[in-house]
């Protein structure tokens, strides 16, 4: 998969400090081949919506003003994008299809930090401490899952197909990772307890495991079994903390698997094989826009104005490993009804206390 998007000429990339809170590039939380290039800070700009598989653009997002709000996300089918404006109390949907925002929903607070599709067909926000639940694109709301005092800056991430919502806890004996299944609103599926420095987490594609990244510069790595709870492995990555910690006001997720359901993309800073802690392949140069894997041995960067398939083919053939191509069945998106399926393989399991 080899490509080359343009993104829109919005005016010279500015300050680092400046282009951190502007999201030029835009994915989908859950695995999808489609990706926003652009801004909607005010009503002059835009974005395009690319197909990267095919190298199809979508449509263009116009007409929206959501100021220094980065409360923004894409469906992983390309057909709607949602974000919160910086000076409104209401969601604001656009849809590709139409060419035109949806009726807005709104918020019984002021704040909005977290705002994603969790499959094509369902969008989670948070809210006065809850997180709602709202199908795509009837906007009735499927349910809602108390909060409390978590933090969206915490961290969280959700699973390929967006059935289940995990995320970072800081506090007291409940430090560690909650999973929550949004089909049932259900109190945390997984209960995951340790010590409360967890930098990032994220899901295998096939769903059968989850990773964090923790300690002092994200320096351990600890995989889980979804299915019961059990460690699947600890690595210290002490050695390569300097390589694997992102930059200053990097937009992309601390840690994500590519397809293959072994390697692991760090702080938009490098490739590790997630079985033997070996540093694969470096990001260079580097950038503060998100890193995306959008195919077995593809990465999406963006570099020079345009996104460019990044190939680590080479970079992930060992002689353990010959082939780059994944070892797993992925965890399907799920399709666009009101309510979508995700066929990973999480169980309702309360776990006692996990040591790291």
């Amino acid at each position: 998969l080899q490509f080359s998007l343009k993104a829109p000429n919005l005016g010279a990339l500015g300050a680092e400090f400046i282009e951190s809170g502007r999201l030029r590039v835009l994915y989908p939380p859950t695995p999808g081949a489609f990706v926003a290039l652009g801004l909607n800070d005010d009503k002059k700009q835009f974005r395009e919506v690319w197909s990267i598989a095919d190298k199809r653009k979508l449509g263009q997002i116009r007409n929206l003003e959501f100021g220094s709000s980065r409360a923004q996300t894409l469906s992983p089918d390309g057909k709607y994008f949602a974000g919160k404006p910086q000076w409104d109390s209401a969601i604001t949907i656009f849809s590709l299809e139409q060419n035109k925002a949806l009726p807005s929903i709104k918020l019984n607070g002021q704040s909005c930090k977290l705002i994603a599709f969790s499959g094509a067909s369902r969008l989670v926000f948070d809210d006065k401490k809850e997180l709602r639940i709202f199908g795509v694109p009837g906007l009735s709301q499927t349910g809602s899952i108390k909060l409390g005092n978590w933090k969206v800056e915490d961290g969280w991430t959700l699973s390929g197909g967006g059935r289940y919502f995990a995320a970072i806890t800081r506090k007291g004996a409940a430090a560690g990772i909650a999973v929550y299944d949004l089909d049932n609103s259900a109190s945390p599926a997984v209960s995951i307890k340790g010590e409360p420095d967890i930098q990032g987490v994220a899901f295998s594609p096939d769903g059968q495991l989850l990773a964090a990244t923790a300690g002092s510069r994200a320096a351990n790595l600890i995989v889980w079994k979804t299915q019961n709870g059990a460690v699947a492995g600890k690595l210290d990555l002490g050695s390569i903390a300097d390589q694997i910690t992102p930059i200053e006001n990097y937009q992309g997720q601390r840690i994500l698997w590519l397809p293959d359901n072994r390697h692991l993309l760090l702080g938009g800073r490098a490739v590790i094989d997630s079985l033997t802690g070996k540093l694969v392949h470096e990001i260079s140069p580097l950038t503060l826009y998100g890193i995306q894997p959008v195919a077995a041995d593809q990465l999406a960067i963006l570099e020079a104005g345009s996104l460019i398939s990044l190939d680590i083919s080479k970079s992930l053939k060992t002689p353990e490993n010959p082939t780059s191509e994944p070892q797993g069945t992925p965890d399907p998106a799920s399709v666009a009804t009101e309510k979508p399926v995700d066929r990973s393989m999480v169980t309702r399991t309360e776990l006692e206390e996990i040591e790291w």
